[in-house]
């Protein structure tokens, strides 16, 4: 069997095509089971980090600034953590920064010359055991996801989108894992745990997608609906319209989190097609996400 696809910039490339969403066997608002045809997109190929979300911060805070310090060459630049001058935590040097600007910037490509820091924005305070700069970015809201993804000029993963990455390009697989079976579920996910892991740590599945099963809950852009019924097989990603009553306030429905979490050893709640539903407005210990674009020659 070829290995996994290779994902420049961790953007991993799923091709146009159709595949089989939801499930027989599992729970009712998983059917009907339907043909689903998806325009070609990417996926980030595992949940965003912490170390991801403090220089989205930072950038977001520091704006132009932000941008200046990254800038530069130099291929033999050096990781440097420094303090700030108060002794207040740690602050980023732009080589860091720029190592985390996904797609953005060369990271190996920045000068040291002139160390310069930028003082991350608020960051929420994890815990222990949350907080490690590769483990998922958790406790975030579905708006606050929604906003890290539009900056980047990317968006949340539609259900369909999520649930074709997981099962791999031949639409075939139970699970998001490398083999997609449940036989070795424990061995391949991050799961029945006590706390999130540093991402990728078990192997990606045919698509070149890590975490797809376990490690957190992800969020997707859909609203929930107790079944597929509302969905378009040419147009999967368009929710609902909203009730007159709830039009100024749309953040106030519940959406869709996908393919359980650390916390779950149960079968039921990692399987490709298990949807939970989950308010919006609560970021939880074991809920992340990641994002998805179209292609740059694709306007969908």
């Amino acid at each position: 069997m070829a290995g996994p696809v290779k994902c420049p910039n961790d953007m991993c490339p799923i091709p146009a095509g159709t595949f089989k969403m939801g499930s027989t066997n599992g729970d009712p608002d998983e059917q009907p089971v339907r043909e689903i045809e998806l325009s070609a997109y990417k996926m980030m190929k595992h949940p965003v980090t912490v170390r991801e979300y403090r220089a989205y911060l930072a950038e977001k805070g520091e704006g132009d600034r932000f941008k200046a310090l990254i800038k530069g060459c130099g291929a033999d630049a050096k990781w440097r953590t420094v303090e700030n001058k108060k002794g207040q935590g740690k602050v980023k040097t732009r080589k860091d920064a720029a190592g985390l600007l996904r797609g953005k910037i060369d990271g190996k490509k920045v000068c040291e010359a002139k160390i310069e820091t930028i003082t991350p924005a608020s960051m929420l305070k994890l815990d222990e055991g949350f907080d490690g700069d590769d483990q998922p970015m958790v406790e975030v809201s579905w708006p606050e996801a929604d906003a890290y993804c539009k900056f980047y000029g990317m968006e949340l993963p539609s259900e369909a989108q999520w649930e074709r990455g997981a099962r791999d390009l031949a639409g075939d697989k139970e699970y998001g894992t490398s083999s997609g079976t449940r036989a070795r579920l424990s061995k391949e996910a991050h799961v029945s745990a006590r706390e999130t892991a540093p991402v990728c740590s078990y192997a990606e599945n045919e698509i070149g997608l890590c975490d797809m099963a376990g490690q957190v809950w992800e969020w997707t852009r859909d609203v929930y609906q107790d079944s597929y019924e509302g969905l378009s097989s040419k147009d999967p990603c368009n929710n609902p319209p909203l009730p007159e009553s709830q039009k100024d306030k749309p953040d106030k429905r519940n959406r869709v989190l996908r393919g359980g979490s650390w916390y779950f050893l149960n079968p039921r709640f990692l399987r490709a097609a298990y949807r939970y539903d989950f308010l919006p407005a609560v970021g939880y210990c074991n809920v992340g996400f990641r994002c998805v674009a179209a292609p740059q020659d694709s306007k969908k």
